[in-house]
C-alpha cells in the first residue's frame, strides 16, 4: 500500500488549478458544492469498467480523495471497455494505472492504494475515512468477503453502490446505512449469480433476453460479456447517486437517491428507465402479481339499516327536483351511481411524503398495457378531450360502437363526423349475443367505401350497452381492414380489465389465457388509447392517453405540459404508482367487481327484473322501459325508477347515458354499478329485497316531467323534474 508522490501544477498553485480546470462546474453546481466534494474520500473496490471509471469522472467532478483496491493487471479483454486498459498498460496492476490517472487529471489529488485487492484482513483499513464506496468487486471474491465489507461500512455511516452491466444497461443498486442492508439482498443475487450461474428471474422484464442468457451461460466460467456501452451508461448513474449522496439537499436540483429496497434499472435497448422494488427482480413478468394486503378503501357496503327514513328521503328528493344524482351523500345506503373512484369516498392512504420510489406510474402502466408511450393525466374525460384536440382532423369521419357520450362529444366539438355501426344484435336488450361492443365489419367496409374515414374509435366494455365487451376476432378484423385503409384503431380502454376476463370466458381459444395476457394482445390490435384509472384502480384521480407513434406522443405531451396542463399534482402521481401497484386480477379490483356483478345479476334475473343479457362487466342495467312499461319513454322511465329505488331502500342508481342509436328505438337503462376494491357485504341481498318489495307495487312507480336544469350534456346530469301531471 502505497500514498506519496505529489505533483505541482506546471503554471498555478494547486488551488489555482483546481478553480480553473473545474470553472465549467462551478458554473453549474457552485462554489459550495464543488468544495463540498473536495473534502470527500471515494473508496473503489474493484478498478474494472465502472468503479475505476466512476473514479475518474467524479475526480473531475472535484472529488480529492480516493482510495482503490484491486489486485488484478490489464489483459487484452479489458481493453473493450477499462479506461485505463491500453496496449501500453498491458500487465500492470489496475490501482497502480488509476492512481497514475487520478494525479494526471489533478496532481493535488489524494490516493491510498491496495494492490493486494480487498481481503478479510485490510476491510478496516481500506475504509478507512471513506464517505462513499463503490463495490465493483469480481465475482470471484468470496461471498463472505463482501458482505463483511458491506456489514463495516454500514456500522461507520457509509453508502455503499454496486452497479452490475447487462448487455447495454445496468441495474444500480445503493444501500444507505440505515436502510435496507446490502448484504441481506444484493448479496444473495451476486452469490447465486456465482455459485448457481443464474440472475434474478425479474430482470428478463427489463433487459433483453438473449443478454441474459449470454451472460448465464458464462457466468461458471466467471467471464461474462461485455461491451464499452453498458459501463459508461453505469458510470454516469453511480456517479449520479454518489454525488447526491455526498452533496445532500443543498445541491442544486436534488432528489433523495434511488436506495433498497428500490433499484433503478436501465436498458436503452428496450427504453426503459425504472424504478423497481427489489422484489420485481425476483419476479418474472407471466406470474400473477399480488399485493402484500389489501388496500383499505374506506367504503363498505355492509348495510344494517337503509339510510334515512324513507319519508326523509321523499323530502330531499322533492327538494333536489327529483333528481337522485342531486341528493347528498349521507341520505344513502348503497352508492351505485358510478364505478369511478372520482366520485366515491377518498379510499384510505398514507400522506407520500418523500415516497419510495417516486412516481413510477408510466413504467407501471406498460405492464398493464401493451403501448411504447405513455401521458398520464388527471382524469378520464380530459384524456379523451386531450386525445380528440391531438389527432382528430376537422372534417373527417370516425367510425364508432357505442360510444360513451362524453367521448363522442370531445370528437364532434374537434370537428369530427361520427357515424355509430355497431352490430345490429347490440341493440336488443334481450339478446344472447356475448359480444354486444363489436362492430358491423360489413358496415365498416362500406363505410370506407363511401366516407373519408380517419379512424375507427371503439369503447370496451361499452357502458352505453350494458358493460358488454368487444371480441377479439372482431378487434383483429377491424384492426385488419383498417390497416389496409391507412386508418387508425382507437381504444376507450377503460374497464379493458372486465372486456379481457369476458373474451376468457365467452371466446373460444382464451379460455386458458390470463386476463393480463388478453388485455395486452386487445391494446396491441390498436395504434392508441384513453383510458380512465379511476374505474378499474383505487385512485381517485388519474387517467392516461398511449400510442405506439412517437410524433402523436410528442404532440400529446406538450399540449399536456405546455398547452393544457396534465392536471396532476406530485401527490397525484404518487398515489396513482402506488394504485398501480394492486393487480387488476386480485379480490379487491376487477375480478372481485365482476363476482360481484354477477351475483347481482342472477339474484335479480331470477326475481324476474328486466335486464340487459347477458350480465356485463362493471354493472347491472335494468331494463326500466321493460319494468314500467305504463310510463312512456318522453316520461323518463329510468329516473322515474332511479327515484323509486331510492326512496325504498336509499339505494342510487343512474339514468345510464346511451347512444344516438339506442335512443332511436327508445332504450331507457337504469345502471347499478360496483366500484372496485370496496367491502361489498350484504349488498347484493339488499338490492334485490328492494326491487322485491318494489315489484309488489310496481304501477304506482309514476314517470315524470322534465322542467329545467342546465343546458347542454350537463344538463343530462343535472336536470330537474316534477311527478307527471295525471
Amino acid at each position: 500500500m502505497t500514498s506519496d508522490k505529489t505533483q505541482q501544477p506546471h503554471k498555478s498553485s494547486a488551488d489555482e488549478f483546481f478553480t480553473e480546470f473545474l470553472n465549467r462546474t462551478l458554473l453549474l453546481m457552485g462554489e459550495d458544492a464543488v468544495q463540498t466534494l473536495k473534502t470527500k474520500t471515494i473508496t473503489v473496490a474493484g478498478c474494472g469498467g465502472v468503479g475505476a471509471a466512476a473514479a475518474i469522472s467524479m475526480a473531475r467532478m472535484g472529488v480529492s480523495n480516493f482510495v482503490l483496491a484491486d489486485p488484478g493487471s490489464f489483459d487484452e479483454p479489458d481493453i473493450n471497455r477499462q479506461w485505463g486498459a491500453t496496449t501500453g498498460t498491458l500487465g500492470r496492476n489496475k490501482a497502480e494505472v488509476y492512481d497514475e490517472m487520478l494525479r494526471s487529471i489533478n496532481p493535488a489529488i489524494n490516493v491510498r492504494k491496495f494492490c493486494e485487492g480487498v481481503t478479510e484482513t485490510n476491510i478496516g483499513d481500506f475504509l478507512n475515512g471513506a464517505d462513499f464506496l463503490i463495490d465493483c468487486l469480481d465475482i470471484v471474491v468470496p461471498t463472505a468477503i463482501r458482505n463483511e465489507m458491506y456489514r463495516q461500512a454500514r456500522s461507520q455511516g457509509i453508502h455503499c453502490i454496486s452497479a452490475p452491466v447487462i448487455g447495454f444497461g445496468t441495474v444500480i443498486v445503493l444501500a444507505a446505512p440505515d436502510g435496507m442492508p446490502m448484504e441481506a439482498v444484493f448479496g444473495e443475487f451476486v452469490s447465486d449469480a456465482s455459485e448457481k450461474a443464474q440472475l434474478p428471474e425479474g430482470l428478463g422484464n427489463v433487459f433483453v433476453k438473449e443478454h441474459l442468457a449470454a451472460t448465464e451461460k458464462l457466468l461458471p466460467k466467471h467471464k461474462v460479456p461485455s461491451l464499452s456501452i453498458s459501463p459508461v451508461l453505469a458510470t454516469s448513474l453511480v456517479c449520479t447517486e454518489a454525488t447526491l449522496v455526498l452533496l445532500g439537499a443543498s445541491m442544486p436540483g436534488w432528489r433523495p437517491p434511488i436506495c433498497l429496497p428500490q433499484v433503478l434499472a436501465v436498458e436503452p435497448l428496450t427504453l426503459q428507465y425504472r424504478v423497481m422494488d427489489i422484489k420485481e427482480l425476483s419476479e418474472s413478468g407471466d406470474k400473477e402479481s399480488t399485493p402484500e394486503k389489501p388496500v383499505d378503501t374506506g367504503l363498505s357496503y355492509r348495510i344494517t339499516e337503509a339510510g334515512e327514513a324513507r319519508n326523509e328521503r321523499s323530502e330531499w328528493l322533492a327538494r333536489v327536483g327529483y333528481n337522485t344524482n342531486l341528493v347528498p351523500p349521507d341520505t344513502i345506503a348503497a352508492e351505485m351511481l358510478t364505478d369511478s373512484w372520482h366520485d366515491l369516498p377518498r379510499p384510505s392512504a398514507p400522506e407520500p411524503g418523500k415516497p419510495e420510489g417516486g412516481d413510477r406510474s408510466k413504467q407501471l402502466l406498460q405492464g398493464f398495457y401493451d403501448y411504447k408511450f405513455f401521458v398520464p393525466v388527471f382524469r378520464g374525460r380530459f384524456a379523451e378531450a386531450l386525445l380528440a384536440k391531438s389527432v382528430v382532423k376537422p372534417g373527417r369521419t370516425i367510425a364508432t360502437n357505442a360510444l360513451f357520450p362524453t367521448t363522442r362529444y370531445h370528437l364532434v366539438s374537434n370537428g369530427a363526423k361520427v357515424v355509430e355501426i355497431g352490430i345490429p344484435e347490440a341493440y336488443d336488450i334481450s339478446s344472447p349475443h356475448p359480444f354486444k361492443g363489436n362492430i358491423d365489419i360489413e358496415a365498416f367496409r362500406a363505410l370506407l367505401n363511401s366516407e373519408d374515414v380517419q379512424a375507427v374509435y371503439m369503447e370496451l366494455c361499452v357502458n352505453a350497452l350494458g358493460g358488454h365487451p368487444v371480441s377479439i376476432e372482431n378487434l383483429r378484423a377491424v384492426r385488419s381492414i383498417a390497416t389496409e385503409h391507412g386508418v387508425s384503431v382507437i381504444l376507450d380502454a377503460t374497464r379493458v380489465f372486465e372486456n379481457a376476463e369476458q373474451v376468457r370466458e365467452r371466446e373460444p381459444g382464451f379460455g386458458d389465457r390470463s386476463m393480463l395476457a388478453i388485455t395486452r394482445e386487445i391494446c396491441a390490435n390498436s395504434d392508441m388509447c384513453a383510458a380512465s384509472l379511476s374505474k378499474d384502480f383505487l385512485c381517485r384521480d388519474g387517467a392516461f392517453i398511449a400510442t405506439n407513434s412517437e410524433d402523436v406522443f410528442v404532440q400529446l405531451r406538450d399540449l399536456a405540459t405546455l398547452g393544457i396542463g396534465s392536471g396532476l399534482s406530485e401527490t397525484d402521481r404518487y398515489n396513482i404508482s402506488r394504485s398501480l401497484q394492486v393487480s387488476p386480477e386480485t379480490p379487491e379490483s376487477s375480478a372481485g367487481r365482476m363476482r360481484v356483478v354477477r351475483e347481482l345479476w342472477e339474484s335479480l334475473d331470477a326475481l324476474g327484473v328486466p335486464l340487459t343479457r347477458p350480465c356485463g362487466g362493471h354493472g347491472v342495467f335494468v331494463d326500466a322501459a321493460a319494468m314500467l312499461p305504463h310510463v312512456p319513454a318522453e316520461h323518463h322511465p329510468a329516473a322515474a325508477l332511479s327515484n323509486a329505488l331510492f326512496v325504498a331502500g336509499g339505494i342510487r342508481g343512474g339514468v345510464n347515458l346511451i347512444s344516438p342509436e339506442q335512443a332511436k328505438r327508445g332504450t331507457s337503462l337504469l345502471r347499478l354499478t360496483i366500484p372496485v376494491g370496496v367491502d361489498y357485504g350484504n349488498l347484493v341481498q339488499h338490492i334485490t329485497d328492494t326491487f322485491a318489495e318494489l315489484q309488489k307495487d310496481i304501477e304506482n312507480i309514476d314517470g315524470l316531467e322534465k322542467v329545467g336544469g342546465p343546458p347542454g350534456m350537463i344538463g343530462q346530469f343535472a336536470a330537474q323534474y316534477k311527478p307527471r301531471s295525471k
